[in-house]
């Protein structure tokens, strides 16, 4: 990942540009700020009702390793839905929310090779807590590929 930080003239404003590149592409601060080019997930939406997260419970298949489980429900539909939770058990909400956003991050950086149409609920454990990024992509990836959804092709 490259930052590169400059200033373009726009007229008698100065815009500035903070620059990221990274594998997936580039994104700019000016895009950024008008709404192009942010974080969102491709071919998924989130799900939010307690009556999903309930279904995929009830009905999924689920499958664990150290640091999180995940329950898998086809819902023949073309684009997927997940669910990321993490309990109070696992610490104060400034650490819920990190687990939660690099559990999203390992999520969007392998949604194309990630089979459509289910539903995933991705449930973080007690050892997910001080995690460092790579582990937590590398037990996400683990368990997508048990579940058989990973497209090795893509």
């Amino acid at each position: 990942m490259v930052f590169l930080f400059s200033t373009l003239p726009i007229g008698k404003l100065f815009l500035k540009l903070n620059s990221v590149y990274t594998d997936e592409g580039y994104l700019g601060y000016a895009s950024y700020l008008f709404g192009y080019g942010r974080f969102f997930l491709e071919f998924t939406t989130s799900l939010k009702k307690n009556f999903d997260f309930r279904k995929v419970y009830n009905r999924g298949t689920p499958i664990a390793n150290r640091n999180l489980i995940v329950y898998i429900l086809k819902n023949n539909m073309e684009c997927n839905y997940l669910g990321i939770s993490v309990s109070k058990k696992v610490g104060n909400s400034v650490i819920r929310s990190k687990v939660t956003r690099l559990i999203r991050e390992s999520y969007r950086l392998s949604e194309k090779k990630i089979c459509r149409g289910y539903n995933i609920v991705v449930i973080a454990r007690n050892t997910a807590k001080g995690l460092p990024f790579f582990e937590i992509n590398n037990s996400l990836l683990h368990l997508l590929r048990k579940h058989k959804l990973l497209n090795v092709s893509k």
